[in-house]
């Protein structure tokens, strides 16, 4: 697959949707203990056989590069493939003006020198496991301009908060793309994710940039409709986008189970990461676990269930955590309860016995912060 150039679009959202990106770019919010969220999209490239790959990365650059490094974690091909950052050098004044299609733009020499005939772009907050191989040969079978990857929900009200919704025609092609208002439930869903000639995309950037320097590659493709052929790839595996507390959490439960979790995460398809040599997690005697996703170079005493533990996470003698995400190396104090919460690295629980929101709702707590 050297004939692809991918793209990974690291955007972020609003930091008031989602609050533990105020910390870190999203894709390099942890996920599941020991992933990323970029983790998903840049495995799913290589398992693929695309070996050079562009990494558009908007703002909080400094955890995800730390994360990505020179992509050997990610088996990128050293002889022939590469992995390059794409980041913004001519910043305006204004942040509304670097926008993600800016820094494409800002870059298109490097995606002219390609020698791959076509662009992939895809983000880093949407979680699937795919072969691109398989949408290469649907695209080239077709006579569309661009091919996008979509799947169909009966939960669209309810997940794929930012994502956008579209209308197919009798034949697969997309007609229509609007924004997820969270009132249909059931609905064919983009997960953003595209493959397309390398000279149309230039072009499409070109003229969109022309149109507006505010707009977004988001922007780009709704806008693509009525002058490009864009045809629907259906997905049909697991996939998740995440870009709130919510998605977030409710993600991270569902795939506590691990009838969910081999959906995304196959035997034959890995999620690679960066490496982490360290001790085995410590189970007390009377550590109780049920059914949770527990990291490396933890020390349990006390009861987790239904939760996500990360690295080197402490959970003292008779603390519960129940239905919660704890991030690596915060510490939970004994005694001490935590329910549907979603706590940062490096916090520590110390001064409350019981933390628990009101029905429905999630606490998320800040990376670095003692409560």
């Amino acid at each position: 697959m050297n004939n692809i150039l991918g793209i990974v679009n690291c955007e972020s959202y609003p930091s008031d949707s989602f609050g533990a990106i105020r910390y870190r770019n999203l894709g390099a919010v942890s996920f599941l203990g020991r992933y990323r969220l970029i983790d998903f999209v840049l495995s799913n490239m290589t398992n693929s056989g695309i070996d050079n790959i562009e990494v558009l990365i908007r703002d909080n650059p400094y955890s995800l590069l730390e994360q990505i490094g020179n992509g050997s974690n990610y088996n990128i091909n050293s002889k022939r493939g590469k992995l390059n950052i794409l980041l913004n050098d001519n910043i305006s004044r204004s942040s509304v003006y670097n926008t993600d299609l800016a820094i494409l733009n800002e870059n298109l020499r490097l995606i002219r020198e390609s020698s791959c005939e076509y662009v992939l772009i895809a983000p880093a907050h949407i979680l699937l496991s795919v072969d691109y191989a398989q949408v290469l040969k649907a695209h080239a079978e077709s006579d569309a301009d661009c091919t996008l990857i979509y799947t169909h929900s009966k939960e669209a009200d309810r997940r794929y908060q930012n994502c956008d919704l579209i209308t197919l025609d009798a034949q697969g092609y997309v007609q229509s793309v609007e924004k997820n208002g969270r009132i249909r439930k059931e609905a064919d869903v983009s997960l953003s994710t595209y493959l397309m000639k390398k000279d149309v995309f230039l072009e499409r950037v070109v003229q969109t940039m022309k149109t507006s320097p505010l707009l977004t590659i988001r922007d780009l493709f709704r806008d693509a409709v009525n002058p490009l052929k864009i045809k629907g790839f259906l997905y049909e595996g697991y996939s998740a986008s995440i870009t709130t507390l919510e998605e977030y959490y409710e993600e991270s439960m569902a795939l506590c189970s691990y009838a969910t979790a081999r959906k995304l995460i196959k035997r034959d398809w890995p999620v690679y990461t960066k490496t982490n040599d360290s001790e085995p997690t410590y189970y007390a005697k009377n550590a109780v676990i049920e059914g949770s996703v527990i990291s490396n170079a933890c020390h349990i005493e006390g009861s987790i269930i239904n939760s996500v533990i990360g690295r080197e996470v402490t959970v003292k003698k008779g603390a519960v955590v129940r239905n919660s995400v704890i991030m690596a190396n915060a510490v939970i104090e004994e005694n001490t309860v935590v329910e549907n919460s979603v706590i940062d690295k490096y916090v520590e629980i110390r001064h409350v016995k019981t933390l628990k929101p009101e029905e429905g709702e999630i606490i998320y707590v800040g990376r670095n912060e003692v409560i």
